[in-house]
């Protein structure tokens, strides 16, 4: 299936009986922003999941030099490594309220879908 484009930012990737994924691309146009929306109906729970897939990175946009920013990547991954935590930050821009509306309109048409083969 080629992808489908439901607004500017929304296309659809995949659809399948039980479960749709979309592609949304952030407004800020950067590419590791864009989240992988899956929505997929479990036959043996009789339940809906929305799963949101997009990329994080750590936050080292903070002030200071080169050296202070691998420092504080360096010190991140051995709290990682020995803690198994670690703090990341995300984001998603919707750029006005027509982007917001385009996002749950995907949500309520893949609902719609999933809930119309479940009674088949």
């Amino acid at each position: 299936m080629e992808n489908i484009m439901i607004s500017n930012n929304i296309s659809k990737v995949s659809e399948y009986d039980d479960a749709i994924f979309y592609k949304v691309v952030c407004d800020c146009m950067c590419d590791g922003h864009d989240q992988a929306l899956h929505l997929e109906y479990d036959k043996k729970f009789k339940i809906l999941t929305l799963n949101l897939y997009n990329n994080v990175c750590y936050p080292d946009w903070v002030g200071g030099n080169w050296f202070k920013k691998v420092w504080r990547r360096i010190t991140a991954s051995f709290k990682l490594l020995f803690t198994g935590e670690m703090e990341l930050t995300g984001e998603f821009i919707f750029n006005g309220e027509p982007a917001i509306r385009d996002y749950i309109k995907a949500l309520q048409s893949g609902i719609k879908k999933l809930k119309e083969n479940e009674k088949k």
